[in-house]
């Protein structure tokens, strides 16, 4: 096994030309069903481009994708970035009136899916066409590594929607900055463990194209599919959030022996469930970064003493801690994480406003908060304080509330996280009332406005919310009443 030529790691689609000289008939996608080598994905996703031009979709077209992972989602990608259309990820675990507020937000179109969703007067294009398509085409734009490449939804701390925007740049980037760390090899496998529609499982594929390495999809993104895929298809990598791995060890299930390294991140994991992983045989590499940084920023590896720690930051990343002011603290004093990184988004969609607001001298500001310690180790202690993140979801609390508030028979309602072994945090609100509103009823109401990972896990019903002199609820106290209840 060779390692990938940095030099040669320019546009997606050139490197992916490249692997295909070089290795025309090695896999690239693997699958239960199917197996589809270099040659046959490039030849696929041009077929692909050509049926989306006819369709209507031109070159900085923003395209909405909802759908599973699968060999469609990738060609899907591809087929965009051969015409120089931007793809739009869509989480398929949204309501129909939260899916429609996404795709107003974005002004998308066209939305490319193999789901049955109502899309008003939008072009829906089946994915299950992709099939029987055969005619490829060649393709001709004008597009740079600074060009926009993807456009993915992330969880704000306000009720409008968020949505990053990274080019090629700071896509290839990410795989750049962890080449020296993770030892990257070509002829290696991937286990597509996330969703691709969360940063994290996006470069799952993009790590393993840029590589000439293959990506494993299994059937379906639960544990006893993964097991499987891991068991037949023998994966070198992985990337599972806390709740993953930790329903591996729970259940005494150790890692096959082709696993590398397995990346853990997606929120707060605890030195119990890495020290047990450690004792079981997995080789874990703690992560951090987010949808901005285009996935992991620093990194700790299995042997290392600072398991607390979220490793240091890899090459080219920079991280200062700030106080609230924008200056630069002291080691060990714990303030606002900042990055520098050449992995870092170019914009938030339809908000230049908030985009420039994140940065001080081209740092960018996580909303985290931690320090770093006499050896450059980064030690986050709260991530995003109102942000809720569940099983690797992210969950905006203030979206939940506001549906809560809807219902006509609440007063008053705050949504916080509460720490959970399984989940890492899930979302729990406490409530006030104008008159009796039974459980279930609450919860039919969320149900039909809320994915299901967002309906509170928890309900505490409180006779009132304490509040600061101005009237703000303190979310805080509410949390320590709680845990009392």
């Amino acid at each position: 096994m060779a390692k990938p030529d940095m030099n040669k790691l320019l546009l997606f689609q050139d490197t992916i030309a490249n692997n295909l000289i070089l290795n025309p008939e090695s896999p690239a996608i693997i699958s239960e069903t199917t197996e589809l080598s270099y040659k046959e994905l490039i030849n696929k996703s041009s077929a692909v481009s050509n049926y989306l031009i006819q369709k209507g979709i031109t070159q900085n077209s923003s395209v909405g994708i909802i759908a599973d992972n699968s060999i469609e989602f990738i060609l899907s990608i591809m087929a965009l970035w051969n015409i120089g259309a931007v793809p739009v990820t869509i989480n398929i675990r949204l309501t129909a009136p939260e899916l429609e507020r996404e795709l107003n937000f974005a002004g998308i179109k066209f939305l490319l899916t193999n789901r049955d969703v109502d899309l008003c007067d939008r072009i829906k294009i089946c994915m299950d066409e992709y099939a029987s398509l055969t005619q490829q085409g060649y393709f001709s734009v004008d597009m740079h590594s600074s060009s926009p490449a993807l456009i993915m939804f992330t969880s704000g701390t306000t009720g409008k929607p968020k949505a990053v925007v990274h080019s090629f740049n700071s896509l290839t980037n990410s795989l750049k900055i962890g080449l020296t760390f993770f030892n990257y090899q070509s002829g290696e496998r991937w286990l597509a463990s996330l969703p691709f529609y969360h940063i994290g499982g996006f470069q799952i594929f993009i790590r393993a194209f840029l590589t000439g390495s293959a990506v494993i999809l299994p059937d379906e993104i639960k544990n006893e599919f993964l097991l499987n895929a891991m068991y037949e298809f023998r994966p070198t990598y992985a990337s599972f959030v806390p709740a993953q791995l930790n329903n591996f060890i729970e259940n005494g299930i150790k890692p096959v022996d082709s696993l590398k390294q397995v990346l853990i991140g997606g929120g707060f994991i605890s030195q119990e469930i890495i020290s047990r992983a450690k004792a079981n045989g997995w080789n874990t590499v703690k992560v951090y970064g987010s949808t901005e940084t285009a996935s992991l920023i620093t990194a700790l590896k299995k042997d290392d003493d600072k398991i607390n720690s979220a490793g240091k930051p890899l090459p080219s990343v920079e991280i200062k801690i700030l106080n609230d002011k924008g200056r630069e603290l002291a080691i060990n004093q714990s303030g606002e994480i900042a990055v520098k990184s050449p992995t870092l988004f170019i914009n938030y969609l339809n908000n230049e406003e908030e985009y420039k607001s994140k940065f001080i001298d081209d740092f960018y500001l996580t909303g985290d908060f931690g320090h770093l310690d006499e050896e450059g180790y980064l030690f986050v202690e709260a991530r995003r304080t109102d942000l809720i993140i569940s099983g690797g979801e992210n969950i905006n609390p203030f979206e939940i509330e506001e549906v809560l508030l809807s219902y006509s028979g609440i007063k008053e309602a705050v949504v916080f996280q509460l720490e959970d072994s399984k989940w890492g945090q899930i979302p729990a609100a406490a409530i006030t009332l104008y008159e009796k509103i039974s459980v279930e009823v609450l919860q039919t109401f969320l149900r039909e406005r809320l994915a299901d990972y967002k309906i509170p896990r928890r309900i505490f019903y409180l006779d009132e919310l304490p509040k600061t002199p101005l009237g703000k609820i303190q979310k805080e106290k509410v949390k320590e009443i709680c845990a009392e209840l």
